[in-house]
């Protein structure tokens, strides 16, 4: 569905004669939920004259205001839909809490926040300022979120990927591997090998043959498979023959090699941040989820607000003064765009 703030002369000086007209004759209304409409009250007399020049200036203030406002609208109900999908929005006001047609047909001028007794550009400004201080709000708080949230993935990924880019300690633990279980010296070095369940024949009998320097008979199973069913394979060689082992295995073998990066105490505290980071993330899902619907509300109602004054400099510009037009919110399919469109030409 789609809401359209419209203001349109007044016909005959009537708003009701403007309604029969406008409504039921060019708009072809039914009234049913997906087309149908109803007035706003405005009262347009206690918003301040401007000079024409002023008028002219705001329309384009305005008219960039309420795109970007639009955008942060989306961007609000985006982050809190996705933490949760079933979000029943709601627009809080002194009343209590309404949905947003309810807020919509209910609607009037708060003064006491957006005071009409301010000039117009002032009441533009004042507008600009607090939607400025929303989004800044919420930009912060999804930016430590997305952050903290990446931080855990990057943390989990290092613990739970595949075999050639985890850390392989865990797994180590797991089946009662210590640290001297992979011997190394200033001479001799131990790598693992990610040995593909289709290659382990090829491995056994070719990686003694890849470089001179390599322990015979040292590639030992290390009882580890992961779920599409690669190894890991022990091999011990000369250090200086490392690198260009590595390299001959991957062309050769198609067996990715890597050194062992045995260390319990940097394994226990990326365990340690884990933890922490889990436990933060769902404070801070906790906190944002609330905060979005918020500043969502105070969004919701500042883009009404933003849009009836908008309707009503441009009413004025088009019409005159002292301004009479009725305004009125237009609700139809997005597929009935074009049509509605055509059928609003001659009135707004």
């Amino acid at each position: 569905m789609i809401y359209y703030v419209l203001g349109t002369a007044l016909i005959d000086g009537s708003e009701g004669v403007t309604w029969d007209k406008v409504c039921k004759t060019g708009l072809g209304l039914e009234q049913t939920l997906t087309n149908r409409a109803f007035k706003l009250s405005v009262e347009k007399e206690a918003f301040r004259n401007a000079t024409v020049d002023t008028l002219i200036g705001l329309t384009d203030v305005i008219q960039k205001l309420d795109l970007n406002l639009e955008a942060i609208i989306k961007k609000v109900e985006k982050q809190h839909k996705e933490l949760d999908p079933v979000w029943n929005v709601k627009i809080s006001t002194n009343e209590g809490d309404m949905d947003v047609l309810k807020y919509m047909q209910d609607f009037s001028w708060e003064d006491s926040k957006f005071p009409r007794s301010k000039t117009l550009p002032e009441l533009v400004r004042l507008l600009q300022e607090k939607i400025n201080h929303l989004d800044n709000d919420i930009k912060k708080q999804i930016t430590d979120y997305t952050d903290t949230r990446s931080a855990l993935a990057a943390l989990n990924k290092k613990q739970e990927g595949g075999l050639v880019t985890r850390d392989l300690t865990e797994l180590f633990i797991n089946k009662g591997l210590a640290e001297d279980s992979f011997p190394s010296s200033r001479l001799m070095v131990t790598l693992v090998a990610v040995v593909g369940k289709n290659q382990v024949k090829q491995w056994v009998s070719g990686y003694e043959k890849l470089v001179a320097f390599v322990v015979p008979r040292s590639s030992q199973f290390l009882d580890i498979t992961d779920k599409d069913g690669n190894q890991l394979w022990t091999v011990t060689l000369f250090r200086s023959s490392a690198e260009e082992f590595i390299n001959k295995a991957r062309s050769q073998l198609k067996v990715y090699v890597r050194e062992v990066e045995y260390n319990l105490e940097a394994y226990e505290e990326e365990k340690r941040k884990q933890g922490e980071l889990t436990e933060k993330i769902q404070v801070i899902e906790s906190d944002l989820k609330k905060n979005c619907e918020i500043v969502y509300s105070a969004l919701f109602e500042s883009m009404m607000h933003l849009k009836v004054l908008r309707g009503h400099i441009e009413s004025v510009l088009r019409w005159g003064v002292p301004p009479k037009y009725l305004s009125l919110i237009h609700i139809c399919r997005c597929r009935r765009y074009a049509v509605c469109r055509s059928r609003w030409s001659p009135y707004h």
